[in-house]
C-alpha cells in the first residue's frame, strides 16, 4: 500500500489510492480540493463525497483527518500504513452492499466524522475543551467506527428475535457493544493497531474513552445523557477542558449521530428518507415474522413529514438545546432545526396523501 500524500497542508489532503476490494481508486486533487471548503461547514454532503471518491468517502474523512492534525507526527505509533490499514478495515466492515441497510453506512459514519470535527473547530468547542492529538484521533476513529458491521436493523428487533448478538451482549446496548468490539478486534491485527506503542494503563484510557464514546450513541441512554448535560449548567466547576472532558467528547459523537436535522433542508431530507427506508424495512420483515412492527418502522401508518417533526421536538432539538447552553456556537444547529421543522410541517399534508395513495412503498 502506497503511502500518503507527503504534503502537510490541508488544501492538499488527498489520500492514497485503495485496494480495489474496497472501492474504486480515490480521484486526484483536482476532483477533491474543491470539496474542503464544505468539509469545514454545516453544508457538507456526504452523499456527494461518496461520490466523488467512488465509494470511499469514510477512508477519505479518515485520512484527512490523519494528515490535517498531523497523527503522524504528533502520535507515537501512529504510521501512516497502519492508519490506513485501520481506515480501509473499518470501511470495509460496512454492509454498504446490503440492500436492506439504508442508512448505516460508511457514508454515515463519514457524516458523523465530519460533524464531530465541525463541532469542534467550525462551531468553537475545542476553545473549550481544548482536545489533544490523541483527544481528537480517538473521537475521530469512535465516530468512524460507531456503527461499523450495523445489520440494518435496530436493538429491540435484535432482542426480540433473540439474536447472536443480543444473546452474547445479554440484551443490553446489543448493537453498539457490537460496534465497539468489532472495532477493538481489528485493533488486535498488528498491521492496524495505531495504539501499539502505548502502555497499558494508557492503552486502557484511550480504550475507555472509545468505548464510552460508542456506548453512548446508544439512544436508550439518550434521555438520561441529556440530563447529565443538563446538569452540567448549574456546576460550579465545570471544566470542558478538564473532568468533563470525557463528557463532552461522548456527547459530540452521539450529537453528530442524530444531527441530521441540523443540516441544510435538503441535505437533512436526504438522510431522513435513508433512516425511514431503513425502518421501513425493519417493519416488513417485523411484519412478515408475525412481530409487533417497532414504532416509526410500519411503512402503512408513519408520515413521514410527523415523524421528522416529532425527532426533532422531542429527541434533537432539547438535546442540542442543552449542548448549546454549555457551548454557544452550537446553536447554529438548533436555529437550523427549526428551520427545517417548519419544512417538514408544510409538506405533512403532501406525505399523509402519499402514504394513503401509496403506503410509503416508494420510500
Amino acid at each position: 500500500m502506497k503511502n500518503l500524500h507527503p504534503s502537510q497542508l490541508s488544501s492538499s489532503v488527498v489520500p492514497a489510492p485503495i485496494k480495489k476490494s474496497y472501492g474504486e481508486k480515490v480521484p486526484g486533487s483536482r476532483d477533491i480540493s474543491l470539496f474542503e471548503s464544505t468539509i469545514n461547514s454545516n453544508v457538507f454532503n456526504a452523499f456527494e463525497l461518496h461520490g466523488i471518491t467512488k465509494n470511499n468517502s469514510l477512508y477519505f474523512m479518515l485520512q484527512y483527518m490523519y494528515q490535517k492534525f498531523e497523527f503522524g507526527s504528533q502520535l507515537k505509533g501512529f504510521e501512516a500504513a497502519k492508519y490506513q490499514n485501520l481506515s480501509l478495515s473499518i470501511q470495509g466492515a460496512y454492509r454498504d452492499s446490503d440492500p436492506t441497510v439504508r442508512y448505516h453506512t460508511s457514508f454515515h459514519a463519514a457524516d458523523v466524522v465530519q460533524q464531530v470535527y465541525f463541532y469542534l473547530f467550525g462551531a468553537g468547542v475545542n476553545d473549550m475543551c481544548k482536545a489533544t492529538p490523541l483527544d481528537l484521533a480517538s473521537l475521530f476513529l469512535s465516530a468512524a467506527a460507531h456503527d461499523v458491521d450495523h445489520p440494518g436493523s435496530n436493538n429491540l428487533l435484535e432482542i426480540k428475535t433473540h439474536s447472536k448478538l443480543a444473546t452474547l451482549y445479554n440484551d443490553s446496548s446489543v448493537l453498539e457493544n457490537h460496534h465497539a468490539a468489532t472495532l477493538f478486534f481489528m485493533l488486535e491485527d498488528e498491521s492496524c493497531n495505531v495504539f501499539a506503542q502505548y502502555s497499558g494503563d494508557e492503552y486502557n484510557k484511550i480504550r475507555k474513552q472509545i468505548l464510552e464514546n460508542i456506548l453512548f450513541t446508544d439512544m436508550s441512554k439518550h434521555f438520561a445523557f441529556l440530563s447529565e448535560i443538563k446538569g452540567m449548567n448549574s456546576l460550579d466547576n465545570f471544566d470542558a477542558a478538564g473532568k468533563q472532558k470525557p463528557d463532552i467528547l461522548k456527547a459530540l459523537v452521539h450529537a453528530a449521530d442524530i444531527g441530521n436535522p441540523s443540516r441544510p433542508f435538503d441535505i437533512c431530507k436526504m438522510w431522513a428518507l435513508k433512516i425511514l427506508s431503513e425502518f421501513f424495512q425493519q417493519g416488513d420483515k417485523e411484519r412478515a415474522m408475525g412481530l409487533e412492527i417497532s414504532q416509526l418502522c410500519d411503512r402503512k401508518t408513519t408520515n413521514i413529514a410527523r415523524s421528522q417533526i416529532g425527532f426533532i421536538d422531542f429527541v434533537v432539538l432539547p438535546y442540542f438545546d442543552a449542548l448549546a447552553s454549555l457551548m454557544p456556537g452550537m446553536y447554529f444547529a438548533v436555529d437550523q432545526m427549526k428551520q427545517n421543522k417548519e419544512q417538514w410541517t408544510v409538506s405533512i399534508e403532501e406525505y399523509e396523501r402519499q402514504r394513503e395513495d401509496k403506503g410509503n412503498d416508494a420510500v
